[in-house]
């Protein structure tokens, strides 16, 4: 086993680590303004090893690598400050390994990877204000990406590509606040985004993705959630908005025996749904005032199912194509609606 432990209190100061082999330890802690901390954990068995990185100051930059046959490893990484970046986190080939971040304070930057990957995880948390983070996973199984953000302005970008069994959970605690998440070509794959405040977004994109399942909530006022599916079968995606004035888009293109649940509560909220294929089904609740729905149906054996309870609620309905059904409940007073088939 080796240990490298390096400490550094001034300004403008580079550190590069390059260790080999098994059981290794890499410490770097820096404080002060301008430092640059780079460690490399890499051969062709990287098993049991551990790099940890602490900034505290403004403008700092780091990144760590851990390549090779990556088992049991993990990269730790804190900053604490200002305008510090992590664009360089990155596992390749690993196995039951962890990159495990922190940053707390204002417009920091972070994007990390893993790539060809079994039962890793990525803990990223942000606290502060217009933090940016971007989360990778390629080529992987029974993986999770977790993010937490707490405060405003902050932009969360979850990616998985060519995934299996794989989980993305995103909680975003504040206002104006974006959640972009993406799995692509992905099976049984799970992405989960809860959001607490005003004017945030949240967007999930499933692209030729089988058996998936999709949650976003959110709680506040002006918010909007963004959903496309397209390509797949057998996904499964639940919106919920507790609120005034949000807005829900969601659009499932050639797909097949995909289900959408949509339910808004209180008032001023709206729902524009496309959906085009066969064996789709929607369906969509809200409960309070001036509520508005759109739905659009385009292909064969597709059903649509409304609840509107309150007064003032409105819903227009298309459908176009084969074998449609339309099922349309309504309670309370002055509401309107229209169904064209």
């Amino acid at each position: 086993m080796r240990a490298h432990f390096f400490v550094t209190a001034v300004a403008l100061t580079t550190f590069s680590v390059h260790v080999l082999a098994n059981n290794n330890t890499s410490i770097v802690l820096q404080t002060g303004m301008g430092n640059m901390a780079m460690t490399d954990q890499s051969d062709f068995s990287t098993q049991d090893s551990t790099i940890l990185q602490v900034q505290n100051g403004t403008n700092n930059f780091s990144g760590a690598t851990q390549f090779g046959t990556t088992l049991n490893s993990t990269i730790n990484h804190t900053q604490i400050g200002s305008a510090h970046s992590s664009l360089d986190l990155e596992q390749e080939n690993a196995t039951s390994s962890s990159i495990t971040i922190l940053q707390s304070g204002n417009g920091h930057l972070l994007a990390d990877f893993q790539i060809d990957t079994i039962g890793t995880t990525l803990l990223q948390t942000q606290i502060g204000t217009n933090n940016g983070v971007s989360g990778t996973q390629i080529r992987s199984t029974n993986d999770q990406a977790t993010l937490l953000q707490q405060g405003d302005s902050n932009l969360s970008s979850q990616t998985q590509i060519d995934s299996e069994n794989n989980i993305i959970n995103i909680t975003q605690n504040g206002n104006t606040n974006s959640a972009p998440s993406i799995q692509i070509e992905s099976s049984l794959g799970t992405i989960l985004i809860d959001q607490t405040g005003d004017q945030n977004e949240s967007g999930i994109s499933h692209n030729l993705s089988t058996s998936d399942f999709a949650s976003s909530t959110q709680f506040g006022t002006a918010n909007m959630i963004s959903l496309g599916q397209g390509g797949g079968s057998n996904n499964l995606a639940t919106v919920d908005q507790v609120g005034e004035q949000n807005s829900i888009q969601a659009n499932q293109f050639s797909t097949s025996f995909t289900q959408l649940i949509v339910d808004q509560q209180r008032m001023l909220n709206t729902q524009i749904i496309f959906q085009t294929g066969s064996l789709i089904s929607s369906l969509t609740i809200q409960s309070g005032m001036e509520n508005s729905v759109v739905s659009n149906q385009n292909g064969m054996n597709q059903t649509l199912t409304s609840l509107q309870n309150g007064t003032l609620n409105s819903l227009t309905a298309n459908q176009s194509g084969a074998s449609q059904l339309a099922n349309v409940t309504r309670l309370g007073t002055s509401n309107r609606g229209t169904i064209n088939q």
